[in-house]
């Protein structure tokens, strides 16, 4: 009998609306025709992959005169914070032990899963895993932390932590429309001093990020400029106007992709450094991610890889 390959499958059973829930002996089957015998594991609460991955990594081998993780693939069902646990707790091992990545979206919007045309079916995103091979990807830095496709502060940005799960379950990317519109009079703008591979931006801003990615929130960004692979991250910044009119004439370019507009700063970067006076609340992907008066971001080239 032909050996097995090892795979860890780790799946949040209420993300989203479930809908791994009725796929599970499907994808396992999918995963099984293909060689892979399957460690499965439901989450259980929160940080649940980020221990796992961790654990495992100690039990590591020595083989061929080199240290082997348990497993050949880590395969992660769930939304876009549960992916953000495993590629932290992959980069948190020594680099030998960083296995390729398998992800099944199963979240509320999957931005990570639209950038990279990852199907939303479980069946058919399963089948990509094995029928793909491991292609490198660029992964963000936020100070000791990574993130897999955005950092962002200021306006919205607070949206996409507290918008309840259940009215995400239901509505998707519109629940965070919905919910930064109620909340538009209380935005206030951020005075930053912006320093981004060199170049100094300082200003008024109502939003900020650092992005790898064409999908933010369930909004499609259309840039040919756009690489997962070339080092480089987008910097976007939303600058502040006393003029209510000019706000809403950026907000349109925003809506538009106008990114050569005034109030618009965009540029391709590798390391940007953040300054305020007042501490600043981030997400990183889509999850809270702390308060900071200073941040610096990095763009990590092809640190990891994931089955495509």
């Amino acid at each position: 009998m032909e050996e097995f390959k090892q795979a860890l499958f780790m799946y949040n059973p209420n993300a989203g609306k479930g809908q791994i829930k009725p796929n599970l002996h499907q994808v396992i089957d999918i995963f099984t025709k293909a060689g892979y015998m399957i460690t499965a594991y439901p989450t259980q609460r929160p940080h649940d992959v980020t221990d796992l991955i961790k654990s495992f990594g100690e039990k590591a081998h020595q083989q061929d005169g080199q240290m082997r993780y348990p497993f050949q693939l880590i395969v992660v069902s769930g939304g876009d914070g549960t992916l953000h646990e495993c590629i932290n707790a992959i980069l948190s091992l020594p680099e030998e032990l960083r296995v390729p990545i398998g992800y099944i979206p199963s979240g509320s919007t999957n931005d990570f899963a639209v950038s990279h045309t990852i199907p939303k079916n479980p069946q058919a995103a399963a089948q990509t895993i094995v029928s793909g091979k491991p292609i490198p990807f660029d992964i963000g830095k936020f100070g000791e932390e990574y993130f897999s496709y955005i950092a962002a502060f200021g306006s919205f940005t607070d949206v996409t932590y507290d918008t309840p799960q259940e009215i995400k379950n239901i509505w998707g990317h519109l629940a965070y429309v919905m919910e930064g519109a109620r909340r538009l009079p209380s935005y206030k703008p951020h005075h930053m001093v912006v320093e981004a591979d060199g170049e100094r931006i300082e200003g008024d801003f109502l939003l900020g990020m650092v992005a790898n990615t064409t999908s933010v929130g369930g909004f499609i960004i259309h840039s040919d400029d756009i690489s997962f692979q070339d080092g480089l991250s987008e910097l976007i910044l939303i600058r502040y106007s006393s003029d209510t009119f000019q706000n809403l004439a950026t907000l349109n370019a925003v809506l538009t992709q106008d990114f050569g507009a005034p109030g618009l700063v965009y540029r391709k970067v590798k390391k940007v450094t953040f300054k305020s006076e007042e501490s600043l609340a981030w997400t990183l992907d889509g999850e809270y991610g702390g308060e900071f008066t200073e941040i610096s971001t990095d763009t990590c080239r092809s640190a990891l890889s994931f089955m495509r």
